[in-house]
């Protein structure tokens, strides 16, 4: 095993067994591609292991990989705040990769988890030989979008109903004043 700093500073496990094409088609992002082409994206993926805990990538630092969960949870963290918990079969830093702007959140493992780095100049020739992969992409940032969006409706609803039972409760606390 040889190991990589992650940015935490802690050491994250390497392993040089050879990962097999077949390994990449639970994930969505691969989803009808052939054989050939997941072999391929397979010889350049490099399986990581993180015990729990441990900051996969951080906010706002520069990108060149992104990860695929092959086993375990992790945080999607924006300034401070959870904004998801991913598993296996998903996958985060795609967007980075995509607009070469810093990652967006900071990932942290909450269990022992295995993850498959992907570089961005291999992720850039799945975008660009495959479109199928690129449609894949696109089906995904639909879904966290439409999720994200269900997730804000119910925020503003929960925040308009509190405020709703504040500036009550102040006009009765107004009233009350009145006749005392």
């Amino acid at each position: 095993m040889s190991a990589r700093r992650p940015v935490d500073g802690k050491l994250a496990r390497m392993s040089n067994e050879t990962l097999h094409g077949s390994e990449l088609r639970g994930f969505e992002l691969f989803e009808n591609l052939s054989d050939d082409e997941l072999s391929l994206i397979a010889k350049e993926t490099v399986r990581r292991a993180y015990a729990a805990g441990r900051i996969v990538c951080e906010e706002d630092s520069a990108s060149d990989s992104m990860f695929l969960i092959k086993s375990g949870t992790v945080d999607i963290i924006k300034q401070g705040v959870s904004l998801a918990e991913l598993g296996p079969g998903d996958y985060f830093g795609e967007m980075s990769l995509i607009t070469g702007a810093p990652r967006n959140a900071t990932v942290t493992t909450l269990e022992p988890s295995v993850l498959l780095e992907i570089s961005a100049p291999v992720f850039h020739v799945i975008v660009e030989r495959s479109p199928q992969a690129t449609r894949n992409l696109l089906m995904t940032f639909d879904s966290r979008l439409r999720r994200h969006n269900e997730k804000v409706v119910w925020q503003y609803r929960k925040l308009k109903e509190q405020y709703e039972e504040l500036e009550n409760s102040h006009q009765r606390l107004l009233l009350s004043d009145k006749m005392a």
